[in-house]
């Protein structure tokens, strides 16, 4: 660290050396005038010295670009504190000794994602074709009817794709809620993810929120133990510091809430669609039915690099209702297989038994016998 004189010497030095006269007599000027002088030029300087730090900053290398990913990955999988992340660094450039152009860095990165295993994040490199990179694609048709004069089904398979297109995805969600909504007098709901293989985070939680009673809907831990609550309203849905507002001008309050509601899922109810099953057991008077789902229970962190190749890395797990990390899929309320799952949710719904969930689990028994 220079001292204060120290530090204006080295300054004059500077400007001398880029011809910057100082007209001062070094013997019998005081500190004082000096420091006036330095306050003139401090500006100058600055500049100069930036201009320096440019011209001698490292060139940056496919190995720095390697190092960068490395590093991201390394501080936040959620796989952090399980792995020796020198051996595995020494294991992918191994494989790669030397980083020539990007295409050696891609593989790297690839190959250290499929070290990390935690069977949840992937990378893309640029020239990868992939859904995250197409303007337009179908969005898929969301399946409702009236079930016996007063059971209301949605069937919702999950859309994999950008921002704006899973956004058009969630108001068409919406609308056919609305619709559905608006259709019959509705006394219980059968929400079926079986087939849910997942999408972007929030926008089937956005275009269902009418039928949540409570906003809370979740919970997620970091790998450093941090917990981070998610909520979704009509308006919004918010999780750790990311905000996603709705895209949607409908906006309604349901007409047949707090009524039951049935959620289908199997082996099959994958990733943002168990999170999305996840979030109705933060609700009250709802059960699940089915099959043990896909483990998938993680939240993907999308990393964007300058050459827009993608990293999506599983950094945070879901959590249940008493904060229990839930990192190898979720249990049914009542376990069955996936073709049962919709007849005895039907007939659940009819009997209209009513109940209202405590922080306590539902215990299944209470409503049927053995496992189905």
């Amino acid at each position: 660290m220079f001292e204060p004189k120290e530090l204006i010497d080295t300054v004059i030095t500077v400007l001398q050396q880029y011809n910057y006269k100082l007209s001062f007599r070094q013997n019998t000027m005081g500190h004082q005038n000096r420091t006036q002088i330095l306050s003139k030029y401090l500006l100058l300087t600055i500049s100069i010295l930036l201009v320096l730090s440019c011209q001698n900053k490292k060139q940056w290398t496919h190995n720095d670009f390697f190092e960068q990913a490395f590093n991201i990955m390394k501080e936040r999988s959620i796989k952090k504190n399980e792995i020796d992340w020198e051996v595995l660094k020494r294991t992918v450039k191994d494989s790669i000794s030397h980083f020539q152009n990007n295409g050696d860095v891609y593989r790297a990165i690839g190959y250290a994602v499929s070290l990390i295993d935690d069977g949840h994040s992937v990378f893309l490199a640029p020239q990868t074709p992939n859904v995250f990179t197409a303007d337009t694609l179908p969005i898929p048709n969301v399946v409702t009817k009236i079930i016996d004069e007063g059971i209301g089904y949605i069937k919702l398979t999950g859309f994999i794709a950008n921002a704006d297109n899973s956004k058009i995805y969630s108001e068409r969600i919406r609308e056919s809620l609305y619709e559905l909504d608006r259709s019959s007098n509705i006394t219980g709901w059968i929400i079926d993810v079986r087939e849910n293989m997942g999408g972007m985070a929030s926008m089937m939680q956005l275009g269902l929120a009418p039928m949540f009673q409570d906003s809370l809907i979740g919970y997620w831990i970091n790998n450093k133990g941090e917990y981070f609550a998610e909520y979704c309203t009509n308006e919004y849905y918010r999780l750790e510091d990311m905000m996603v507002e709705k895209n949607s001008a409908l906006n309604f309050n349901l007409l047949n809430k707090d009524k039951p509601i049935a959620v289908l899922i199997s082996d099959r109810t994958a990733s943002a669609g168990e999170a999305l099953a996840s979030s109705f057991k933060f609700q009250k008077n709802t059960m699940t039915f089915g099959t043990h789902t896909r483990g998938l229970t993680s939240a993907l962190e999308l990393i964007e690099f300058n050459s827009n190749a993608k990293l999506f890395l599983a950094t945070m797990y879901l959590c249940s209702r008493d904060k229990k990390i839930v990192d190898r899929g979720l249990d049914p309320d009542v376990a069955c297989s996936s073709e049962r799952a919709y007849e005895l949710a039907l007939k659940w719904l009819k009997t209209r038994y009513v109940h209202h969930r405590t922080d306590d689990a539902i215990d299944s028994n209470q409503i049927y016998v053995g496992i189905f």
